[in-house]
């Protein structure tokens, strides 16, 4: 994991929260309008948070992962140098490729 990815993506959460909160309140405030209105803007709050969240959850999830190196295994990433046998001895994994 990079420490120049983890940065960003703490940066960009730390602006992308105060966005949340707004849509919370956005969603709360469709509640004072009557009519189809109220869902119709309910809806696209919903959605925009929905959205927000999920993206927040895959840039975390890219920013946590491993880096992958040449040479080790895909899954662990446990450096798979001198090691004979089609399984990674760190985690069981096939091994797909050649080394």
């Amino acid at each position: 994991m990079s420490g120049a990815r983890l940065a960003g993506t703490a940066l960009l959460s730390v602006g992308t929260l105060p966005c949340l909160g707004f849509g919370v309140f956005g969603m709360l405030a469709s509640f004072e309008v009557t009519g189809a209105e109220r869902w119709t803007a309910f809806a696209i709050y919903a959605t925009i948070e929905v959205g927000m969240l999920l993206g927040l959850i895959f840039v975390w999830r890219w920013a946590l992962a491993p880096d992958l190196v040449p040479g080790a295994c895909g899954h662990c990433g446990y450096q798979l140098r001198g090691v004979g046998g089609d399984h990674c001895p760190e985690c069981g994994a096939t091994i797909d490729e050649p080394r």
